[in-house]
């Protein structure tokens, strides 16, 4: 595993650099810890505003119901009874309201439900017009109220069809709900697979770290005991590591120096000692000389 990791290094061109080792190892475990957050971010972020979409949704139709069905009926029934004139009341800005509701919302998606109800909203106007109509040309109260029940018969219809948007949105809602607890899962699943990967991815970076620098620094002190042994002429190959290739190159060139050293010593010992010896053989050549000659005279005195 620590030769893949070597491996891995080398085709990653990271260099046999520590520092560069380290800092790789580091970014790595860095970018494997971020992944599992920054993925349970986006996904909760993104579920988030889905499931806030929809309940804004449902609360804003949830609203609407009571303008169709009651508010309206009731305003067009005031109006019927006389207590209001057509003119006073509020009917079209009720109106305006709902079907302003009713386009935002499917601006913001398609749905089959609010197309029905915009278009039954269209209708009820048309029986509100013609109410008016009725009214301005002073018909019948049993016509006006004919045609109120035609309004709240159609409110009514508009209102069915709010709830069954409602409803629709809800079921969309539990099943983001359900994906969203899926995706939980799955996350969670991921994050204990990243720190499990993590952790493996440590220890083999320790591991090769570590015999990045055992083994270089085990060579130099076997060469540093061979030179303090005597053996000048050792030398300690290249490392791998390249804070440690200056320290060989410098051990190297120790052992070198130290070699000359010892080897010029060597040659000034020898130098020096034919020195003195061949100033010993002048001082014994003339002593001898005198001796013999003395001998010589002594002998001839004899």
């Amino acid at each position: 595993m620590r030769a893949m990791l070597d491996n891995v290094f080398r085709r990653l061109k990271v260099g046999n650099s520590l520092a560069e080792r380290l800092r790789f190892s580091f970014m790595v475990i860095l970018a494997l810890m971020l992944i599992p957050a920054l993925v349970s971010i986006w996904t909760m972020r993104t579920y988030a505003d889905s499931y806030h979409q929809a309940i804004s949704q449902v609360e804003r139709v949830s609203s609407l119901k009571p303008l169709v069905t009651s508010d309206i009926p009731d305003e067009m029934w005031s109006i019927v009874a006389g207590r209001i004139t057509f003119a006073e009341g509020r009917q079209y800005q009720m109106l305006e309201e709902v079907n302003q509701t009713i386009d935002d919302l499917m601006r913001t998606g398609n749905s089959m439900e609010l197309t029905v109800a915009r278009r039954t909203m269209d209708t009820l106007e048309g029986y509100i017009d013609r109410m008016g109509d009725q009214m301005a040309v002073g018909a019948l109260v049993a016509d006006n109220e004919a045609l109120l029940e035609e309004v709240r018969s159609v409110s009514s219809l508009v209102g069915d069809m709010l709830e069954k948007y409602i409803t629709v949105e809800i079921s969309a809602t539990m099943d983001t709900s359900r994906l969203l607890q899926e995706q939980l899962i799955l996350i969670v699943w991921l994050m204990v697979a990243l720190v499990v990967l993590t952790f493996a991815f440590a220890m083999l970076a320790q591991k090769s770290l570590s015999r990045a620098i055992r083994t270089p620094i085990t060579e130099l002190e076997h060469f540093a005991g061979a030179i303090a042994e005597g053996d000048l002429l050792a030398r300690v190959d290249k490392p791998e590591v390249t804070e440690l290739r200056g320290l060989a190159e410098s051990l190297n060139v120790m052992a070198g120096k130290l070699q000359r050293l010892i080897d010029e010593n060597r040659r000034e010992q020898e130098n020096l000692k034919m020195s003195e010896l061949r100033t010993l053989q002048a001082q014994i050549a003339p002593h001898f000389l005198y001796n013999t000659l003395d001998a010589i005279v002594w002998l001839a005195e004899a």
